[in-house]
């Protein structure tokens, strides 16, 4: 299986874009970046547990980019700039708006375009998932292990027998409180 072709012409885009503000001597490490910052085959195929969509959905802070894609947005912009919008009441600001979309003074948004955009924001956020649950289970390993203090390095597996409990720090867990709704 290879990259949807949405994705592959968006890396084509922005690649050529990357290229055409770097510098010559810069561009092998730039790639090199921004290759490895590239959504995969792999990161589009890994399928989550329900234990790590629940973890996602508890630890990631959900955001919004209300301007992304957003002609009203861009009207705003355009007629802050001019300072069209100083010293008018609310209602008056949105007529002005309305009216700046309408006639066209900023760039509508077709369909295809806002679905082809949030496709490659829900790969990069597939991915962007892919890392932090793998960051997060290194995380939790890496809390469960025995830290390396000279108290554990010279207590000796010999020197236990069966009927010993084990040390104290084996019994520790990392407890979570669950979200109130």
């Amino acid at each position: 299986m290879e990259l949807p072709d949405y994705l592959i012409r968006f890396y084509a885009k922005d690649e050529q874009l990357l290229m055409e503000n770097t510098e010559d001597s810069q561009r092998e490490f730039i790639l090199e970046l921004y290759s490895k910052s590239k959504v995969t085959v792999e990161d589009l195929q890994r399928n989550h547990t329900p234990e790590e969509v629940r973890e996602l959905c508890v630890r990631t802070k959900l955001r919004v980019n209300m301007t992304y894609l957003n002609s009203v947005w861009d009207a705003k912009k355009l007629l802050n700039k001019t300072n069209c919008l100083d010293n008018l009441s609310e209602s008056s600001i949105n007529r002005e708006l309305v009216k700046c979309v309408h006639s066209k003074m900023v760039q509508t948004y077709t369909d295809e375009d806002v679905a082809n955009a949030n496709r490659v924001a829900k790969s990069e956020l597939k991915r962007a998932n892919n890392i932090r649950l793998d960051r997060w289970k290194r995380q939790q390993d890496s809390f469960f292990q025995r830290p390396a203090t000279p108290e554990f390095s010279s207590w000796d597996e010999s020197d236990t027998d069966e009927n010993q409990q084990d040390h104290p720090m084996d019994s520790v867990l990392y407890i979570k409180k669950e979200p109130k709704w």
